[in-house]
């Protein structure tokens, strides 16, 4: 489920009143040129130097723990915002983004508790209805987290993505009337949504697949993927109706090699909101809107370097439909190679880094729409009717081929961290495209060090 983000305000800190001394003054303003150069690490000291002058500041302290958060240092987010929380006890926000803080550090009774003291400042608190609402329907407690998502749509009547979330559990609680409302304010606000459109004809009993015939469409979205794109059409080639290759402004030689494997291999340009940047939010959205669109048995929405295994997984999948399952769960492994030439046979990379986040629900039946977070890598199905079911345990495998080749790995993350949306980076999303090359490289050998062998 899309959650919000706790994020810094658009300049890197407020403002200190005018008797702030003028060391004060000073090390604001370098917080503020650090912050204006995207220079994360130096504005996070200066905000800390800040604040042993300022102790009292809550503004100032607030600023440092968003920061902290963007820079992944979750303990030190949470000492700051916990200590703001303290100072400025009424303000909703703040409890908001330690609850933020809590769920990036598995704490969920705490983040839990943050966020109740948020809705009980502010009922209508959109984020922190969102968030409890979140919990509970993760753990399909459908009428409590209803519950939160009515209280967050009375302040937000427009806001689609709780419209969604609330008719989902509306039907599961079998109030069709109800959820049917949702839906169709849903499409009173966007008349093209796919996801609305089809819980309404879920709900009036129109949707039937047939697993006798199963058909697979494939979908990617991408961008100057020469290199890769041919090994992504090739693995699905044998058992995808169509593929889909959407391209998002690529200046390489990709296109030419999508279409140089005929009919079955569909390029279709896509943009996001802002020309020439790139939105892991819409990137989503995206695979998800075109996905939407299928009437395939199932999709599979991948990125370019995302293979899943078996080769030929239609057998699985049958026997999927054959008992319902719509969403056959995987195990993600990133694919470990330091000099793969681009020439040889990609399947002969065997070492593998066990990689939990890239347990992707990548795989499933598109009426049953999903809705991911940022990068694919949770899931709260968008889903309107009653087909939605995963497998128990995971039938397949998602093969991540990026850290095959570390030259290569930090050019493309150089390439997207330069178009990267950079109100999406201030709130930490991609924050690895632009990580110094020491870490990338770090980070490669760490996950070597306790990789294993895959047949």
């Amino acid at each position: 489920m899309n959650t919000p983000q706790p994020a810094p305000s658009t300049s890197a800190v407020p403002k200190p009143p005018a008797d702030t001394g003028a060391l004060l003054d000073s090390i604001l303003t370098s917080a503020d040129v650090h912050f204006a150069r995207e220079d994360w690490t130096a504005a996070r000291d200066a905000l800390s130097l800040a604040v042993e002058l300022a102790p009292n500041q809550t503004q100032i302290r607030a600023a440092l723990g968003s920061l902290q958060y963007q820079l992944q240092e979750y303990p030190a987010a949470c000492a700051s915002f916990t200590i703001a929380t303290k100072q400025s006890p009424d303000n909703p926000d703040l409890h908001t983004q330690l609850a933020m803080v809590h769920i990036a550090l598995q704490q969920e009774d705490a983040a839990k508790a943050a966020l109740q003291q948020a809705v009980n400042l502010r009922p209508d608190h959109l984020a922190a209805q969102q968030l409890l609402g979140g919990f509970d329907f993760a753990a399909k407690r459908y009428a409590v987290a209803a519950q939160h998502y009515c209280a967050a749509v009375r302040g937000n009547p427009n806001d689609l993505n709780l419209l969604l979330h609330l008719g989902k559990c509306l039907y599961e609680l079998r109030d069709l009337a109800s959820a049917h409302w949702c839906f169709k304010r849903v499409i009173a606000v966007e008349p093209s949504n796919a996801i609305a459109a089809d819980a309404l004809r879920i709900i009036s009993g129109v949707s039937k697949t047939n697993p006798s015939q199963l058909t697979i469409d494939v979908y990617t979205v991408a961008h100057n993927e020469e290199k890769m794109v041919k090994y992504f059409i090739e693995h699905y080639l044998p058992i995808a109706r169509y593929i889909h290759v959407l391209d998002h402004e690529s200046t390489d030689n990709m296109v030419e090699v999508c279409k140089s494997y005929g009919d079955k291999v569909r390029v279709i340009p896509v943009h996001f909101t802002e020309q020439s940047k790139f939105s892991n939010i819409q990137l989503s959205e995206i695979k998800a809107r075109f996905a939407a669109q299928s009437d395939a048995d199932f999709v599979i929405a991948s990125d370019t370097d995302e293979l899943i295994f078996p080769r030929d997984p239609r057998s699985i999948l049958i026997e999927c439909l054959a008992n319902g399952i719509t969403v056959p769960l995987t195990t993600g492994y990133h694919m470990l190679s330091d000099a793969f030439d681009f020439q040889s046979d990609i399947y002969d990379i065997k070492r593998a880094y066990k990689e939990p986040r890239w347990d992707k629900k990548i795989v499933f039946c598109p009426k049953i729409k999903i809705g991911w977070d940022v990068g694919q890598h949770c899931t709260a199905p968008e889903l309107c009717g009653n087909g939605y079911k995963e497998s128990e345990s995971s039938l397949l495998e998602l093969r991540h081929y990026k850290y095959i080749n570390m030259n290569y790995v930090i050019s493309r993350n150089k390439v997207v961290g330069d178009r990267i949306d950079r109100d999406e980076l201030k709130m930490g999303m991609g924050f690895h495209h632009v990580a110094p090359e020491v870490q990338q490289r770090q980070r490669f050998e760490n996950m070597l060090s306790e990789s294993i062998l895959l047949q």
